[in-house]
């Protein structure tokens, strides 16, 4: 086992090793005093950030992983894209593009123009579904020049709140409502990025994971120390439930894989067997056809992923399973006037 699968599983609680959490605590308390810094300096304006000339939308969270990022995205992007021309700008993480510090357009409204492991599978799902241009590099001031030129004249910033480099326009923070502030633990001890107190510069908050408006009035008590911002709540809506067999093996590459195994059991289906991968880890073929035969013996008729899993998986007639990923919107159930209100105060910025 590595180490970044052996430190979260320490952060989770699956594995006791007292010394080891001792150390992480240790640098969870330098990683928060530099980040206090930074935030500081660039509060007071000592950091400077750079304005482009179109408006920027930020979206972004303060914890590491899983919240629903990219399905917010995509469904911002989706009520935009056919209003102005816009561009997605990601840092494509851990792909060859950032790897190698360019800054590269990977779509340009119709389909990818790379491979998902040139560009990283959540920027390549989105090239797949958006009719906006994409573009990836690690330095999104670069990638924003750039996407001006080709004539943007809106910049949607993918996981963009702790990018202060560049100055955004509005400030959309997506939270966990299973866990917003990841038990108040800094990284690398938890898998809190980012402090609380950040939330103040929000413009919208988005709950993620709300089951019902009991739990969302909840989690509206829980921000209001750090912001007054106006909040939606979003839930997971499954789109192709019904071509999906009931008794499936399950594996994906995500900041939270329970949370995928959550909306699997909700839909009643019964699982089988699970294999979990680091964050954006590729599956190798000859550890899916094991798992495959693996889930064929336990008696599962097929095997469920991500859709962002999915697009880094290269066509295997010898498999002895069927593969679905399992489609996912967001739905809004409360909040929806504050989220539409947020889009109407971008669209009438935009065409000023």
């Amino acid at each position: 086992m590595d180490l970044e699968r052996s430190i979260l599983k320490i952060i989770r609680g699956e594995k006791r090793a007292p010394l080891v959490k001792g150390g992480l605590a240790g640098l969870s308390a330098i990683y928060r005093s530099v980040l206090a810094a930074r935030n500081f300096a660039y509060d007071r304006g000592w950091i400077p950030s750079i304005r482009l000339p179109v408006p920027v939308i930020s979206i972004g969270n303060i914890v590491v992983g899983g919240t629903g990022k990219t399905p917010l995205v995509h469904l911002l992007a989706s009520q935009l894209q056919d209003q102005v021309p816009l561009a997605i700008l990601t840092r494509g993480f851990r792909s060859k593009i950032e790897k190698a510090g360019e800054s590269r357009l990977i779509s340009s409204g119709n389909g990818p123009l790379c491979s998902p492991q040139e560009c990283g599978d959540e920027p390549y799902f989105l090239a797949q579904k958006m009719k906006a241009a994409i573009w990836v590099g690690a330095d999104r001031v670069r990638s924003g020049e750039l996407a001006i030129e080709q004539g943007a004249q809106c910049l949607l910033l993918d996981d963009g709140m702790q990018h202060r480099r560049l100055k955004r326009d509005f400030e959309i923070v997506v939270i966990d409502g299973l866990d917003p502030f990841s038990k108040g633990r800094f990284l690398p001890w938890g898998l809190l990025r980012d402090s609380p107190k950040r939330l103040r510069s929000a413009d919208l908050i988005v709950f993620t994971h709300v089951k019902d408006l009991e739990q969302y009035e909840q989690l509206q008590k829980q921000i209001s120390p750090y912001s007054d911002a106006p909040s939606t709540a979003v839930q997971i809506a499954v789109v192709n439930e019904r071509r999906i067999a009931r008794k499936v093996g399950i594996f994906c590459g995500i900041g939270k894989p329970e949370r995928f195994v959550q909306t699997v059991r909700d839909l009643k289906w019964e699982i089988v067997n699970t294999l979990f991968l680091k964050d954006h880890e590729p599956i190798q073929n000859s550890r899916l056809q094991k798992f495959a035969k693996e889930c064929r013996t336990q008696g599962a008729e097929a095997i469920l992923c991500t859709e962002k899993d999915y697009v880094k998986l290269r066509p295997d007639p010898s498999l002895c399973l069927k593969i679905e990923p399992l489609k996912i919107r967001l739905q809004i159930i409360a909040g929806k006037e504050h989220w539409e209100g947020v889009v109407t105060k971008l669209l009438d910025r935009i065409v000023k």
